[in-house]
């Protein structure tokens, strides 16, 4: 391998001082390579296996990276440091104003804590609307439902969250994303379920089956919509469960079609 000429000079160096100064300076100056090298290997290999310690070195490498900079808020909120996570948040927004996942990230920072305002949602909006589309950012945003479904406290940002999926779907390069739609598809039903608006939750989950495609994703709705104890409309999307995989509408792979249409049976004979 190549690299193996790069200790050539040293071997020679280490020569040439035995042969015009003392034996003992060569060994010595050997031995504090060697030491050197031994600790600059096992410095290496300790942070490559430090998985944590590996990605604070990579983000602290790459400064300008979205995804570094959310990884380092992400350790500051770990660690307990508050302040300095909405320091580099509120920071970072300006400075990487073209990042869809930046701005996604500073609004989840800012829901999680309470303190996002409904100036907050349309600065995030008025950032996303001119932003390229970012996968990371769509991951950011199911996060962000999950939360707000999930934890009362945050019941407030329910429709805040509904405005900026209709926006985005409306204006902007997030609307003309496949994964975009399906995923706000499916938020949507799940905010407007935690609201209590079953009929809009109806909705919008036959629109998210739709666009999924998969038996196993509408089964998967079927089973929140029952599981909120609404079992009309479970009952209903479940009739349109099996018109889909009669149809081939949905894909049933790799289970088969028998499986899903036995599952679907079994759920309306309870």
């Amino acid at each position: 391998a190549p690299a193996l000429f790069m200790f050539l000079p040293l071997a020679i160096g280490v020569d040439w001082l035995g042969r015009n100064y003392t034996r003992w300076l060569a060994v010595m100056v050997a031995l504090l390579l060697l030491t050197m090298l031994a600790g600059m290997t096992w410095h290496r290999s300790k942070l490559w296996g430090d998985a944590d310690q590996l990605q604070v070195y990579w983000a602290m490498k790459n400064p300008n990276s979205a995804r570094a900079r959310t990884y380092l808020i992400g350790r500051f909120v770990a660690d307990g440091k508050y302040a300095e996570a909405f320091s580099m948040a509120d920071a970072s927004i300006k400075e990487l104003n073209g990042s869809s996942l930046m701005t996604m990230s500073w609004l989840q920072l800012r829901v999680n804590f309470e303190q996002a305002t409904d100036e907050d949602f349309e600065r995030a909006i008025g950032l996303l609307i001119q932003q390229t589309f970012d996968a990371q950012a769509v991951a950011g945003l199911r996060t962000m439902v999950d939360s707000i479904v999930a934890e009362p406290r945050l019941a407030k940002y329910r429709v805040p969250m509904l405005n900026m999926m209709s926006a985005l779907s409306d204006r902007g390069a997030y609307r003309k994303s496949p994964l975009f739609l399906r995923v706000t598809a499916y938020n949507r039903a799940r905010l407007y379920l935690a609201m209590g608006e079953v009929q809009e939750a109806k909705r919008h989950y036959l629109e998210a089956m739709n666009r999924y495609g998969l038996a196993s994703s509408a089964m998967q709705m079927f089973a929140e919509m029952a599981g909120a104890g609404h079992y009309e409309a479970a009952q209903e999307l479940l009739q349109a469960i099996r018109q889909g995989i009669e149809s081939g509408g949905l894909a049933v792979g790799p289970l088969g079609k028998q499986y899903y249409l036995m599952e679907v049976d079994r759920m309306q004979s309870l």
